[in-house]
Parts: structure tokens; C-alpha cells; sequence
């Protein structure tokens, strides 16, 4: 590449770091000298990306016939580079499970410039539907992370006729334009099932789901959010859905602590940006609410708050039966139970615990001035 020498560490370094540092590293330096030598050569970038639609070896076969070396290849994560005489490269971003797939890297020749148009029209879908990813942060800041399809079927048995037809409102309501409110408020005990509820939603909607950590929600009004969301949106161009579970901080009054998480949430779900790039949002949260932060309420704004309840008896039973595929199965007599316990008992049968624990938990936001956020209260009862 040049006659300056790379210590073992450097070139070990290299192969440990991504795949578009690994292409950058190894060829880029000859690329732009073979660039500025020449007065007729143009230097142009390949960025393709979506749903592989045939075998990953038919195309990197194509690649290495077009003239392609293949320089780095890390198997288990799905990466290759390949480099061309003229020192032009091409670095691959494959995800087995998904099936998403990126090609792209800085090109001289106007032939790999067609084998990209080739790649794009032949190998590549753009029609990507059940989409969930998370929001990282990395070393470079805050950036997605794929994780498939995230979608699940909506089980009606395991809800309350009360919830579904309120999700069925929600549904209906963020698939205008505009909604008639961009917050849908999902709150109940551990273990109801908001979770699979928020995943059916992804299922019936075509739309872009973006997962929003517990520990990244203050990152909502950090300057580097607004660019990441509006590379989604041009990626995909699809209605994205904001997912903040934990999100007790965005829903409580405004305080010292969270005034600006809840200001940009609310610039998001009601502002000019969230308009634009037409952004929703579903909040989850395990506490019972006692008090929201007012303007989180206003008409237009709040679509739903959906409280997701415990399962009475009858309608326990029967989930129950059913997962036992047993119509005399019993449960034990409980005016509620959870759909985790439901089905932690039935996967956990002919299994006898030494000790029977009962946890009760009521997190309750909102209502003690004394504190910013939550009151907790547990009490754990051994038999």
C-alpha cells in the first residue's frame, strides 16, 4: 500500500475493527494515490442495501468475475471486502438472519459502478415489512442495530376484550394521517403481555419500529438523535414507531430531572419533525400511573392509555387449558392471575420447587411530591 511499515498490532488491529474500517484501511490509501496520479479518473461510492434475494455465494461469485479479490472475510459475522486492480474495493454487510444485506465502497471504475446497479436490480429487495431495530451506542455515537423480524401474532384469548379493542383503535389511528395522536401509553403488572402486544402491533402495520432503551431515553434530546432518526426515515422510507419501554421518565411531570427528555418527546410526537418524518410512539411501563405530565395528555397528542390488566380466573383457565391442550386442566382458585404465571406453569410442569415464592410489586409514578419519579414498594412472602 505504501512503503510505510505496519507493526503485527496495527494489521491485527485492523482485522478486529468493522468491516467498513477494514476496507478503508486496506485500500483506501492506494486508491486515492492511483486517484490524484490520474487526470480522467472519477471517484465514486456503491451504497446499496435491503433483503438479499438470492444464495449469499452466487453473489460473491459475481464479484470475484467481475475482477474482485476477496481481501477480509469474517465468516461469522457475515463481512467480506474485496479489491480490484485498480485498487477499487467493495465491502459486504451480511446478516444471515434477517437476510439484510449492504454492499457499498469507493469505486474508479464505471463497470463497478454497473455491477452495483446489477447487485441492486438482481440480488437485492427493497420491500422490507416487520422491521425492528434498536437504537446503540457505540464508540461513533449513537447508531441501529438490526434485529429481524420482530413481528408476533396477536393471541386474543390472552387479553381482555377491553384492551383489544383498544389496540384496535390505536392501530386504526396511527395508520392515518394524521393520527388522531402520536402516543399510545401501554401501563400494567410485569408479566400482562405488553410486550407481545407491542409485537402483533408490528405485524399489522407496515412501518418501521425503533426501540428506545431504558438507559438511552436521555439521549432523546441529545443533538446527535434528530440526524439518526432522519437516516432511518431515508433508508426506509416507511411511518416509523418509536418503542419506549421503562419509559416512566417521559411520562411523569415535568421536573428538574426530566424536563428536556419530556420536551423533545413532545417535540417528536407533536412538532414540525415528528409531522415530517411522521414519527409515533407506543410507552410502556410497568408502574401504575397516578398523575401523567399534562400536555402528555392533550387531545390530539394522546391516543390511547391502555391500561393491559391481569387475567380474571375463567378467562385464566381457559388460557391455561388451552396452552395444556386439556379441557379438564384446573388452576388453582386466584381472582387474577398474569399470563407469565400462566405459562410458567405450563412450562414448568412436573417440575416441584422446594419453596413456593409469591412476589408482590406495585410501582406507583407520579403522585409523591417527595420524589422525582417512582415510589417502589415490595414484599416477597416465602412459604
Amino acid at each position: 500500500m505504501s512503503d510505510k511499515e505496519y507493526s503485527l498490532q496495527n494489521i491485527v488491529n485492523v482485522g478486529n475493527g468493522t468491516i467498513y474500517t477494514s476496507g478503508s484501511a486496506l485500500c483506501l490509501p492506494q486508491l486515492l494515490q492511483s486517484l490524484l496520479s490520474s487526470t480522467d479518473k472519477v471517484l465514486q461510492t456503491l451504497n446499496v442495501s435491503g433483503i438479499l434475494t438470492q444464495p449469499l455465494d452466487t453473489l460473491l461469485c459475481l464479484i470475484k468475475d467481475k475482477g474482485g479479490r476477496l481481501l477480509v472475510s469474517k465468516i461469522t459475522s457475515g463481512d467480506y471486502v474485496f479489491v480490484f486492480k485498480d485498487h477499487s474495493y467493495i465491502y459486504i454487510d451480511f446478516a444471515e438472519k434477517t437476510m439484510n444485506i449492504s454492499v457499498a465502497g469507493y469505486v474508479l471504475d464505471p463497470m463497478l459502478v454497473e455491477l452495483g446497479a446489477t447487485i441492486e436490480k438482481e440480488f437485492i429487495s427493497k420491500i422490507k415489512k416487520n422491521l425492528i431495530f434498536s437504537i446503540i451506542r457505540n464508540s461513533y455515537g449513537l447508531t441501529i442495530s438490526s434485529m429481524g423480524d420482530g413481528s408476533s401474532p396477536l393471541i386474543k384469548e390472552n387479553y381482555l376484550p377491553e384492551v383489544l379493542e383498544e389496540i384496535d383503535y390505536v392501530i386504526a389511528s396511527f395508520s392515518k394521517s394524521p393520527p388522531g395522536g402520536r402516543i399510545c401509553i401501554l401501563n400494567g403488572e410485569p408479566g400482562t403481555g405488553k410486550t407481545h402486544l407491542i409485537r402483533s402491533i408490528l405485524m399489522r402495520m407496515d412501518c418501521v419500529f425503533l426501540i428506545v432503551p431504558s438507559n438511552l431515553i436521555d439521549s432523546l434530546d441529545k443533538p446527535e438523535f434528530m440526524p439518526l432518526l432522519i437516516s432511518v426515515k431515508n433508508d426506509h422510507d416507511k411511518p416509523i414507531i418509536m418503542i419506549i419501554e421503562d419509559g416512566d421518565a417521559c411520562l411523569v411531570p415535568r421536573k428538574s430531572d426530566n424536563i428536556s427528555t419530556i420536551s423533545s418527546l413532545l417535540n417528536l410526537s407533536d412538532g414540525i419533525l415528528g409531522s415530517i418524518i411522521d414519527i409515533k410512539m407506543i410507552i410502556s411501563t410497568n408502574a401504575e400511573i397516578k398523575e401523567m405530565d399534562q400536555a402528555i395528555m392533550r387531545p390530539g397528542r394522546l391516543c390511547r392509555n391502555i391500561h393491559v390488566g391481569m387475567l380474571p380466573h375463567e378467562q385464566a383457565q381457559n388460557v391455561y387449558r388451552r396452552l395444556m391442550k386439556q379441557d379438564d386442566a384446573k388452576l388453582e382458585y386466584r381472582n387474577y392471575y398474569t399470563l407469565a404465571e400462566i405459562y410458567d406453569m405450563v412450562n414448568n410442569v412436573g417440575f416441584v420447587p422446594t419453596k413456593q415464592s409469591t412476589y408482590s410489586s406495585k410501582r406507583v409514578i407520579g403522585f409523591n411530591s417527595n420524589q422525582n419519579l417512582t415510589v417502589n414498594s415490595s414484599k416477597l412472602v416465602v412459604k
